[in-house]
Order: structure tokens, then C-alpha cells, then sequence
């Protein structure tokens, strides 16, 4: 019989010492090889052993069962808990007619508690269930909860204030000194990821009750004038570009709801547009003949911006960056001024990231390919870290860059110094790339997959179809906080 591996977690890890919290566990199918008709739950028992310094000051939310089953084949009215007020063991018995455990989904609950004072650790260990024939059994599991807090020490008693001395006559007021030089203005940081940390749990996610990895599409079915080729999103809406097409497409990320935006006052045939950008106010579309800046409501405020490649222009908080062949070039977001220009020793530019001070470039040089850094304050190249595979771009996590290595089907992960982590599966040919904050999601250019690895470790958590013909590839990736949005050639759009 085919093992759900199941997985325990809990969230969040660390909690204020002292204080009243609440705790969510949950126990996900983490195997996504399991059938649907060989493996079923019935009468199973799951134990949650919620262990020293917890104490006894601990109660339930509530006795339901928290349910993500996106196949609607779990209920909360499937599982009995229970909380004996003597212990800290909460009971979960599956109590239906047996049913599959779909890949992918869980349950969970949530228990209310107060902290003990700290600093501390304790854990949550879980076993079973033990049912023969069924499950496998836990083996057992056991997660580790922090309990920190700042304490000071005692305040000393205050000693007595001196008598106050004769204040002494003003002195003259010397001249004014001439006003110094104002000195250029420095770059602004890249955004902060929308997790908590590289590689830790992504809180937005939560929030929306999207706790673990649920191999789950939905499909925005709509007209597509053109097949899209970008996205971007500008904090409130996910925003569509298509090939050729003079219009934009606005999505509402909750509803899916689609508006189009028709594009004034610029060419009559729009060029070819395989990038979007979002500089807080406008658009950049680009594309191998050029392109255009275009203000929300449709208006174009600039054309003839340089053509660049698919996935090389990026936007820094202050400048748009173009990856043009062999040259990297910096145009001011206000002014599109020409601000630098520089041009690599060798290769064909692939790649474009950007880490708050350097710009990284990915350059292809036949069947190998180099890393450069580019200093973004005044366009000087670093030292080239040479690959021994065809790079097709790159991202920056906050900590590590992570490279498309289209020659071996895999990812490269990186540090700044240019020394090689590691290297993962990540489907077909992994062509694009996007950071969530915890998360790396990887497109396949010759497959029908998109796939999510952790960042920490590169491990891989699922894998997702976002259409079935086998003409479809993905064209585009965005992430608007909470969901992955992908854009493929065969016209949809599809939340992940």
C-alpha cells in the first residue's frame, strides 16, 4: 500500500514569553505519489503530545477541525478532538466511513495557552495513527516552540538632585558657515520578501489559511487578445501584458476578476512584449524591438525605450535596468534619463537580479556561462564567477542567488562570493524564476509544470500543472503576497 507520508507542523515556532498565544498544528499527505483509492482513513487516532514547559494552562479554541481539502473530500465533521484537562495530550480520531486522504491536504487545530516565562523551548510530538493496513504510522515526530522574552533587571532607586548653578552670561553667536554640498541620492533597498524570512514560513499565506503546499489550480478564464507574455504586480492588482496587443489586463487577486486596459496616445501596433515592470506609479513593457512606460489607466507617457530580451530589465527603487545582448543600461524611473552604460567582457546577458547595492547578471557563452556583479551606484563590473552549464537567468533571495541551469534540468544555488551551494531538480528545462520569501517557483520551457522549492534547503514541496495540453508553456510568474500567479502561451492565467 502506497504511505501518505504524513508531515506535522505547527505555526508560529517562536512566541512571547508570558503571554496568552494561539498555536496551529496541522498534519498534511506530504506524498504526492499516493492514490486517491489505496489510501483511506477510518477510526484512526492521532496523539499530540504538547510537552513541558507548556504546563497545564492549556485549552482548545475550539473542538473543530480545521479542514484545507480543496477536492472537498475531508469534512471537520470527519474528526473528534479532545483535550484532557489533566494532560497535555490533545486527541484527534478520524470517526467516517473510510475515505481517501487526497495528496497535498490536512487537517489541523488550534489550541489557545500561555506562554511560560522565558527563555525556553518546549515541543509537540505526535504519534500515529497505528490502525494496521491503513496509515502509516508517525514515526514519531517531534517540533520545537521557543518561548523569548527581553527582561531588565530591577531599577535602582534614584539619587537626589543637586542645587542648580548660576547660569553664566550668553556668549556672542559666531557667523554662519557656508551650506556644504548636497551629495547624490543613495539607492533604495529591493522589497522586502513577503515571508517572514528566507526559507521560513510565508505569514500572508497563513493568514489566508494556505498553511502547507496544496497542489491546487484555478483557471481565470477570460479572451485573451494575444497569448500573454508578463505580469507584474503593483500591490493591489496582478497585471497582465500581452504579445503585440495594445492593451493590459488587470486582475482583482481575491475574485479573479479581469479588466482590460486599452493603451492611448502610443503606436498603433505595439511591438513584441516579453517584460513588465512596476515602478510604483507606471508601467515598463519591453521586448526585443523596444518599447513603452504606460500609466495605470492606459495612457503611454514614453516610447522608444531600448529592446531588451525575455526576463532582463528589472527596477531597483530608483533606476530601470535593460539587459541589451552584451550591455547592461540604467535609465532614471523619473527623468528616463540615460544614467549608465556598461558592457560585459563576453557573453549574451540571460538574467537580470538585484541584491540593494549590485545588479547580477546571468551571461550565456555558448554551452557555459558566467555570474558578474555590477556595482549599481556607477556601473563597475565585478569579477566574472565562471558556470560550467548555459544559465537562463537569476534571482536574488535575500541571502543567495539562485540560477536556471537549463543544461543539467536543474536549479544553482549561490552566495555572493560566487561559491556553488548546491544544485536541485526543478523540471524540464527551468526557464523562469520568482522568489516569495520563502519559496522558489521555477517554470518549466519545455514542459507543463510549474515547481516550488523551499529556499532554505532547495527540498521540493510540489509540483503544479497549470494547464494539460502538451502545446502549453509557461510565458510568466508574479506572486501578489498570498497566491503564484502563472501566464502561459496557450492564453490562461491560472492561481496557484
Amino acid at each position: 500500500m502506497t504511505s501518505i507520508a504524513p508531515h506535522v507542523d505547527v505555526f508560529p515556532r517562536q512566541y512571547q514569553a508570558g503571554q496568552g498565544a494561539e498555536m496551529l498544528v496541522t498534519v498534511i499527505n506530504g506524498n504526492p505519489a499516493s492514490s486517491k483509492k489505496e489510501v483511506l482513513i477510518n477510526d484512526d487516532k492521532f496523539q499530540f503530545v504538547l510537552q513541558p514547559p507548556w504546563g497545564s494552562k492549556l485549552q482548545l479554541t475550539s473542538t473543530a477541525v480545521l479542514v484545507n481539502s480543496p477536492s472537498q473530500t475531508l469534512q471537520p465533521g470527519d474528526f473528534v478532538i479532545s483535550l484532557p484537562t489533566t494532560s497535555g495530550v490533545v486527541r484527534v480520531q478520524y470517526n467516517s466511513s473510510p475515505k481517501p486522504f487526497p495528496p497535498g491536504e490536512s487537517f489541523g487545530f488550534v489550541v489557545r495557552f500561555r506562554a511560560p516565562q522565558g527563555p525556553s523551548f518546549g515541543t509537540v510530538a505526535a504519534y500515529g495513527p497505528q490502525q494496521p493496513g491503513r496509515i502509516d504510522a508517525i514515526a514519531p515526530t517531534y517540533t520545537t516552540v521557543a518561548f523569548m522574552a527581553l527582561q531588565s533587571g530591577p531599577q535602582g532607586p534614584s539619587g537626589q538632585t543637586g542645587p542648580q548653578g548660576a547660569t553664566g552670561p550668553q556668549g556672542a553667536t559666531g557667523p554662519q558657515g557656508a551650506t556644504g554640498f548636497q551629495g547624490p541620492a543613495g539607492h533604495s533597498g529591493p522589497p522586502g520578501p513577503a515571508g517572514a524570512s528566507a526559507g521560513g514560513p510565508n505569514f500572508l499565506q497563513i493568514a489566508a489559511r494556505r498553511w502547507h503546499e496544496v497542489a491546487s489550480v484555478q483557471q481565470i478564464n477570460f479572451t485573451a487578445p494575444a497569448t500573454p507574455t508578463a505580469m507584474a504586480f503593483d500591490g493591489q492588482s496582478v497585471w497582465v501584458a500581452f504579445n503585440g496587443a495594445n492593451q493590459l489586463a488587470r486582475v482583482e487577486p481575491s475574485s479573479g476578476q479581469i479588466t482590460t486596459v486599452s493603451l492611448s496616445g502610443g503606436p498603433t501596433v505595439l511591438p513584441p512584449i516579453e517584460v513588465l515592470v512596476f515602478d510604483g506609479e507606471k508601467f515598463w513593457l519591453s521586448g526585443p524591438q523596444g518599447g513603452l512606460v504606460v500609466q495605470p489607466n492606459g495612457t503611454v507617457l514614453q516610447t522608444g525605450l531600448p529592446g531588451c530580451g525575455a526576463n532582463t530589465m528589472l527596477f531597483d527603487g530608483r533606476s530601470v535596468w535593460f539587459g541589451l545582448d552584451s550591455s547592461v543600461v540604467s535609465v532614471d524611473a523619473k527623468s528616463y534619463a540615460l544614467q549608465t552604460r556598461t558592457r560585459l567582457y563576453s557573453g549574451w546577458i540571460t538574467g537580470l537580479a538585484f541584491d540593494g547595492t549590485h545588479v547580477w547578471i546571468s551571461s550565456e557563452l555558448g554551452a557555459t556561462g558566467q555570474l558578474i556583479s555590477l556595482r549599481a551606484s556607477d556601473g563597475q563590473l565585478g569579477v566574472p564567477y565562471s558556470l560550467n552549464f548555459a544559465p537562463i537567468g537569476v534571482v536574488f533571495d535575500g541571502s543567495h542567488l539562485w540560477v536556471a541551469d537549463i543544461t543539467n534540468y536543474k536549479v544553482a544555488k549561490y552566495n555572493r562570493s560566487g561559491t556553488e551551494i548546491d544544485r536541485y531538480p526543478a523540471g524540464c528545462v527551468p526557464e523562469r524564476m520568482l522568489f516569495d520569501g520563502g519559496h522558489l517557483w521555477v517554470t518549466s520551457q519545455f514542459g507543463t509544470t510549474v515547481s516550488k522549492l523551499l529556499a532554505s534547503d532547495g527540498s521540493s514541496l510540489c509540483t503544479f500543472a497549470p494547464y494539460h495540453e502538451p502545446s502549453g508553456k509557461n510565458t510568466a510568474l508574479v506572486f501578489d503576497g498570498i497566491n503564484t500567479w502563472v501566464a502561459t502561451r496557450s492564453g490562461s492565467i491560472c492561481r496557484l
